[in-house]
């Protein structure tokens, strides 16, 4: 998206959605097998490291075009699909967890595989601040103790959109579902596991 920032969630560097970044294990040690001392193992040419463990099967999230790994991850995601829906099995019940998640999403956003997006405007804001001023901390506690829910921002009870004055400015939030693994729409939202979620960060000029 251009234009935006990604911010919060600390410095550590995520692997994109549905990628998995294959490492060698071959080191500054021996690696073929007559260099090796006896006991030693040959280990496999390459393993599977994102980060944080993917939520599918190492094998299948790693090698998708192997033969049936693709299958296998379909698989996996509808099994997990139907147990989310058995284990939330009303309206109700979703949206007070998906509400929940949300609410995980602007305070601890790493619990609950979301991330920060805030767009042209407001990272303008935030590079312009003066040296004594943190404004991404700013920021990050007004999203976090935010609580002005009404029906008319909220109208499904989710908690997944809001209204910050900040700097003088009207800033809009909101929270999207994503596939884990791709940029589509996620239908199980009450699921951290086959959900990521978006908090986007805008100035009302730019929603």
């Amino acid at each position: 998206m251009n234009g935006a920032a990604a911010f919060g969630g600390g410095g550590q560097q995520s692997v994109p959605p549905g990628r998995c970044t294959l490492t060698s294990s071959k080191g500054p040690g021996p690696s073929r097998a007559e260099d090796r001392p006896p006991g030693v193992p040959n280990l496999p040419p390459a393993a599977c490291s994102s980060g944080d463990p993917p939520p599918l099967p190492r094998s299948s999230a790693c090698y998708p075009r192997l033969a049936g790994g693709q299958g296998l991850m379909r698989q996996a995601s509808n099994r997990l699909q139907t147990l989310m829906t058995e284990l939330f099995s009303t309206d109700a019940e979703r949206t007070a967890e998906t509400a929940r998640l949300n609410d995980l999403a602007r305070k601890a956003p790493r619990t609950v595989n979301a991330s920060w997006l805030a767009m042209g405007g407001v990272a303008a804001l935030l590079a312009g601040s003066a040296a004594e001023e943190d404004r991404g901390q700013v920021m990050a506690l007004a999203l976090a103790r935010y609580a002005s829910f009404d029906g008319g921002d909220d109208p499904y009870g989710e908690r997944d959109f809001g209204v910050l004055e900040l700097w003088g400015e009207r800033l809009f939030w909101k929270i999207d579902y994503y596939r884990p693994d791709r940029d589509e729409h996620s239908p199980v939202k009450w699921s951290t596991e086959l959900t990521r979620r978006v908090v986007t960060i805008m100035l009302a000029s730019e929603y």
